[in-house]
Formats: structure tokens, C-alpha cells, sequence
């Protein structure tokens, strides 16, 4: 079958259209944007790769992240890029391991993090209609991300959300997103 990388490619190639489609379908008020993929590593013209959370990575990351915010923005949408949390260890969902100090990481210990942050910041400002919304308040109170928020297991796996979790995040989410003014 098709490498990794060919289906990414591929995704990538074929995202455009879908999501065009589906404003043009659903004709919606607001867009929330969540994309794992813009994390991970990345290959630019040349075949030179980058790790996810490199700035060359954000780099080659933000002209397509801006190019996305316009196309999804041009039907009268707002749009809303949501800043995820920086990801823990899985180790750190064992019970013997949630309260060790490895999976207690500070927000700004993780340059992936504040690049990403910086760089969703720089391409709302350019459109009209485009914001930012972030979850890192409710998961990582007081600027620390840990397996538990008061006394809720938040993430499974360090990285995917439990359904306490989810609904510890709504409130906050749902009031950012209303303060975009699509609803």
C-alpha cells in the first residue's frame, strides 16, 4: 500500500476541495479548526524533513494555514483555530505515573507549543473573520499541564481528550466561540 507520507500527501492534496464543498453545503456561521497534522513533521520542496514544532516546520506550516483561514472565510464564516494544549507522555495516563514529576509540563517549557501559538496569532491578524480559541486554560490551569484536572482524568493517552475531559473544556469553548460572533 501507499507509504505514510504519500497519504498525507494526498490528504493534503484533496482537503482543499472537501472543505470547500462542505462551506458550500453547510453554508456554516462558524468553522472551528483543529489540526493535529500541522505538528508533525513536514518536508518542504526539496525533501528536506523538519520535526514537528521546528520553526522551519511553522514556517512551511503558516502560508498554508493562512491560505486555509481565507478560502474558509471568504463564504462569510468566522473562523476559529483552536490552540491545543502541549501533549503529555503516555506514560503519564499509568496511575503510578500521573502525579511523577515528568507529566507535570509547564505551557512555556514547550517552544512547539509557543511557536505554533505565535505563528495562529500572526495569521488571524491577517484575516478578517479569523480568531484564536484555546483550550489551555481548563487543561493546564495556572500555566501547568497534568494527566488530572481537578480530579478528572482529562486526556487517555496524553494527547486524546476522555469525555469528563470534553466536558470540563465546553463551557470555555463554547463561550469562545461565541465571542467570535458567528453564533
Amino acid at each position: 500500500g501507499p507509504s505514510d507520507d504519500s497519504k498525507i500527501s494526498l490528504c493534503y492534496e484533496r482537503m482543499p476541495a472537501l472543505q470547500d464543498q462542505l462551506v458550500a453545503k453547510w453554508r456554516p456561521t462558524v468553522i472551528v479548526v483543529a489540526d493535529l497534522m500541522d505538528t508533525l513533521g513536514v518536508a518542504d520542496s526539496e525533501g528536506h524533513q523538519f520535526a514537528g514544532g521546528a520553526e522551519p516546520n511553522v514556517a512551511l506550516t503558516e502560508p498554508a494555514t493562512l491560505d486555509l483561514l481565507r478560502r474558509l472565510t471568504v463564504s462569510g464564516a468566522k473562523v476559529a483555530l483552536l490552540d491545543l494544549p502541549p501533549q503529555l507522555s503516555s506514560a503519564c495516563m499509568k496511575p503510578s505515573e500521573m502525579d511523577g514529576p515528568n507529566c507535570r509540563v509547564l505551557v512555556t517549557s514547550d517552544p512547539s507549543y509557543a511557536r505554533y501559538t505565535a505563528m495562529y496569532e500572526r495569521v488571524t491578524r491577517q484575516v478578517r473573520g479569523a480568531s484564536v480559541i484555546s483550550v489551555t486554560p481548563a487543561v493546564c490551569p495556572g500555566g501547568t499541564c497534568g494527566p488530572v484536572v481537578g480530579g478528572i482524568v482529562v486526556r487517555s493517552d496524553g494527547l486524546h481528550f476522555t469525555s469528563d475531559g470534553a466536558m470540563l473544556m465546553a463551557p470555555l469553548l463554547y463561550d469562545q466561540i461565541v465571542s467570535t460572533g458567528g453564533l
